[in-house]
């Protein structure tokens, strides 16, 4: 708007120059013809009318086509502004309607977070839970076998203890029951079974 004032005011200063000028000494006309004695009050006025008229007439001539520019700048940048401030009334009105529209959809958006969340929730705890069932199984397992090993080791060493002593009683009952002659002949027969088998 300053440089519009700017532009407007340059082709407005030599003419209003001119005419305060010119003003000045229509002024002061009045004031010397009544030093110098003049006359006629009508005549006066009639001089003061002319002056008018004239002064009126130079300031038309001078001052009617930078104001009507002035002027014409003037509409043009109000216009100008006008137009600009509309404009960012609608961009503000559009901003305004997206915002509303991304807060209206905040709120369908929220509730299917919560939603989502909720159904991850349940599904992250069926899997826990399966997971869960799933790692006692195989503790279970583990368990079962080591106590089918355990019970597998015991009976072997049961069934060695076992044999252990069936083997000492016998040989403490044979040893008790067998006398010279029937040893020899046992030892005769596994001499001889040994000598058939080369």
């Amino acid at each position: 708007m300053t440089s519009l004032l700017k532009a407007c005011f340059r082709p407005i200063v030599l003419p209003l120059l001119a005419c305060s000028t010119a003003l000045w000494i229509v002024a002061s006309a009045p004031a010397l013809a009544a030093e110098a004695g003049g006359g006629d009050p009508m005549m006066d006025f009639l001089f003061k009318v002319i002056n008018f008229v004239i002064l009126m007439a130079i300031l038309a001539y001078f001052a009617r086509k930078p104001l009507a520019k002035m002027l014409r700048g003037a509409v043009e940048g109000a216009r100008s502004e006008l137009e600009t401030a509309r404009e960012a009334a609608r961009a503000a009105e559009a901003k305004l309607a997206g915002q509303k529209s991304r807060i209206e959809n905040l709120e369908a958006d929220l509730a299917r977070l919560r939603e989502e969340a909720r159904e991850e929730s349940r599904t992250e705890s069926a899997r826990i839970v399966e997971e869960a069932r799933a790692q006692a199984e195989r503790i279970k397992a583990q368990i079962q076998q080591q106590v089918e090993q355990e019970f597998n080791k015991a009976r072997a060493e049961l069934k060695r203890q076992l044999a252990d002593q069936t083997i000492k009683l016998a040989a403490a009952n044979i040893e008790a029951n067998m006398d010279a002659p029937r040893r020899e002949a046992l030892a005769r027969a596994a001499i001889q079974q040994m000598g058939e088998r080369r």
